[in-house]
């Protein structure tokens, strides 16, 4: 590819995990914007042209793709939009991103002078890494750009990080990570849905069945105890997170 054509440009490094290949991927970008697409995944033909002219046509800092879930064969819609908006109040830009539960980068393209003013990186982290740097991004953008002609197509595959059962460490990492976010846009007068304040801090399983679940309701500072995952058992008030 980079043969037939100069605007590619292939790097090679060690597996450093994704958001390391991402970040390096920030400093070595020279475009106006930048958009993520993952190896499993694919997209519309012309994914980039309609998410590029929408953002062009709005002067948005980030211009939003239609995501669509494949999972063994069959698909199913996780962001849905009709025809092309353009938002520029807070809660409505994050609400317009479905950020959350959504907090990927995969759908989106982004003004890379953006990324680069505000030193916006990604996590280090195993699991996640994506979740802060698509909160800080949509905070600090001034407009963006809905698509319903662009699409993104995330497979989800046996086998794969996500797709795995979560370790203690990525539970706790998860954790971590989605609980400062909703901290993040709470602070700063987000208004976000109530049962999306809630984060699942610990599951214990059996045989692949939740025998029992913690979860914190970040807004409030509580943490309730579920047998089964659902079945409420105690609940206590928490200092901090």
């Amino acid at each position: 590819m980079k043969k037939n054509d100069p605007r590619f440009k292939v790097v090679i490094q060690n597996n450093s995990g994704c958001p390391a290949a991402r970040n390096n991927a920030l400093k070595l970008v020279e475009g106006e914007y930048i958009c993520f697409i993952d190896p499993d995944d694919y997209v519309d033909e012309n994914y980039v042209s309609n998410l590029l002219e929408a953002a062009e046509k709005h002067n948005a800092d980030i211009a939003c793709a239609t995501l669509i879930r494949i999972k063994n064969g069959k698909s199913k819609i996780r962001t849905n939009y009709i025809g092309t908006r353009a938002y520029e109040d807070k809660t409505e830009i994050f609400a317009a991103a479905n950020c959350p539960p959504e907090y990927g980068v995969i759908n989106k393209m982004f003004k890379t002078s953006l990324i680069r003013e505000n030193k916006i990186v990604f996590e280090r982290v195993s699991w996640c890494d994506d979740v802060r740097f698509c909160i800080e991004i949509l905070w600090h953008s001034k407009r963006i750009a809905t698509v319903e002609q662009a699409k993104y197509y995330y497979v989800k595959r046996k086998g794969s990080i996500v797709s795995s059962r979560p370790s203690a460490k990525r539970q706790r990492e998860r954790y971590a990570v989605r609980s400062a976010a909703i901290k993040f846009m709470l602070d700063r007068g987000v208004k976000i849905p109530k049962k999306e304040t809630l984060v699942t801090k610990k599951v214990f399983e059996f045989a692949g069945i939740p025998l029992f679940r913690t979860r914190v309701d970040v807004a409030n500072l509580k943490e309730t105890y579920l047998l089964f995952g659902i079945i409420f058992v105690y609940a206590k008030k928490l200092n901090h997170l």
